[in-house]
């Protein structure tokens, strides 16, 4: 279990430092950036810290819907993470919340 906690740690250390290069060389690509709290934040969920998970996932939620169209698969699939996590939380009534947000959305299109 270590061995693996300690890789999990490691990825998390490389991939902060991804998220350090893309945003200070690659400020125009949001989506590339997006991609990065995307992994930052499912490393921290694996490792039970959801108030970090969240917090990634929803940043690369909003860097999504600003650089992918409103009904692309990137957008579900954080959607589906960040609701994970705030459940994790045991914040189950915004987790509905989140979801009838993301259901009305879906719905407008």
């Amino acid at each position: 279990v270590q061995s693996l906690m300690d890789k999990i740690e490691q990825a998390l250390a490389s991939f902060h430092q991804a998220l350090n290069i893309r945003e200070n060389f690659l400020p125009d690509s949001e989506s590339s950036v997006a991609e990065v709290h995307y992994e930052i934040g499912n490393l921290y969920f694996k490792m039970d810290q959801s108030d970090q998970a969240l917090e990634h996932l929803c940043r690369c939620l909003e860097l999504e819907q600003k650089s992918l169209p409103e009904n692309h698969v990137d957008i579900a699939q954080s959607s589906n993470s960040i609701i994970a996590a705030i459940q994790s939380i045991g914040l189950y009534n915004e987790a509905l919340v989140f979801v009838e947000k993301a259901l009305t959305q879906r719905d407008s299109r």
